[in-house]
């Protein structure tokens, strides 16, 4: 009876060091766990990186976005070309029975209008159409002319203001040869030039003498 009773309290011993090996054992294997759950969570490498690289990304793009804003847009201009008229208009000058009766064959010209062909030689071109008179619907408002029909030029230049022009027939008829006849004639011929603002005055010939 003495045996049972010893052995009794060495069990109990056994018993209670089994239970407190069993208790640490739990602790150390629950306590990574208790210290995560206290710990704030800190991001790993990979996260450090994975951060950074999207800071950076969106470094990248802001700067982008500010470089693209600031470069300025260039804009070509489409030059469409003006096509080259086909005509144009000058003036002639004739003397005018009804705008001045008074003046019958004298120096006071009144313009009309006549439309050619475009032409770089504009003066030679109010030249010849001058040579060519009066329309009939002008000859019917009271328009007609000094100038000798079938007169041509021989030559016209200008230069520094001043328009010279020969010609190749008398511009006036022989029997008409009284200073009203020759300023009407001298009038038509200069008006008709001094239309154009390169010429300031105007020397006319005929088959190189003075008129």
């Amino acid at each position: 009876m003495a045996n049972n009773s010893s052995s009794a309290p060495v069990e109990k011993k056994s018993n209670l060091w089994l239970i407190i090996i069993i208790v640490i054992v739990l602790l150390a294997l629950l306590w990574p766990v208790l210290r995560r759950g206290k710990t704030p969570t800190e991001p790993t490498l990979g996260e450090e990186e994975t951060a950074t690289t999207s800071e950076e990304t969106t470094l990248n793009l802001g700067e982008t976005a500010t470089d693209s804003s600031t470069v300025p847009s260039t804009i070509v201009p489409v030059v469409v070309p003006t096509p080259a008229p086909t005509s144009l208009a000058l003036k002639v000058f004739f003397g005018n029975q009804k705008g001045s009766p008074q003046t019958w064959q004298c120096n006071m010209v009144s313009s009309v209008t006549r439309t050619v062909a475009n032409t770089s030689a504009v003066a030679r071109a109010a030249l010849t159409e001058l040579l060519q008179g009066p329309h009939p619907a002008d000859s019917a408002t009271g328009f007609f002319t000094a100038l000798n029909s079938g007169v041509t030029i021989k030559e016209l230049t200008i230069n520094n203001g001043v328009a010279r022009v020969d010609f190749g027939q008398p511009l006036i008829t022989a029997v008409g040869t009284s200073t009203c006849l020759k300023d009407g004639a001298r009038a038509q011929i200069t008006e008709t030039l001094k239309q154009f603002p390169t010429v300031r005055s105007v020397v006319i010939s005929v088959n190189g003498a003075l008129f």
